[in-house]
């Protein structure tokens, strides 16, 4: 739910407390929920960080958006697909502001796609 309420905050332009939301969503539901949501739970970490577009929360996005990556190996599901695809146009930006990882990132999500 928590996951679902810092969408909506940022699709209603009221972001000022997304990251605690997803924060909580991700803390939450570590150790209780399987590889697949846990996946989803460390990406929408990384969209919503994204999206505000902090470079302090950049560095947070690739590291969550790593742990994510590595719980979809193997998986095959529309929802990872997509989920990697919209990761990496907002990596190829990370890429160009030299955020650390981004590009090792970027090289793991072209792996995943293929």
């Amino acid at each position: 739910m928590m996951r679902a309420l810092a969408h909506q905050a940022l699709s209603l332009k009221q972001p000022h407390h997304c990251v605690d939301l997803v924060d909580g969503a991700l803390r939450r539901g570590l150790e209780q929920v399987d590889g697949q949501t846990e996946a989803l739970l460390r990406i929408t970490h990384t969209l919503t960080c994204a999206d505000l577009g902090d470079q302090a929360r950049a560095d947070e996005a690739v590291a969550g958006w790593a742990q994510a990556l590595t719980l979809m190996e193997g998986m095959t599901s529309g929802r990872t697909r997509k989920a990697i695809t919209s990761l990496r146009s907002t990596l190829s930006i990370y890429q160009r502001r030299k955020v650390p990882g981004a590009a090792e990132l970027a090289r793991r999500a072209r792996e995943a796609l293929a």
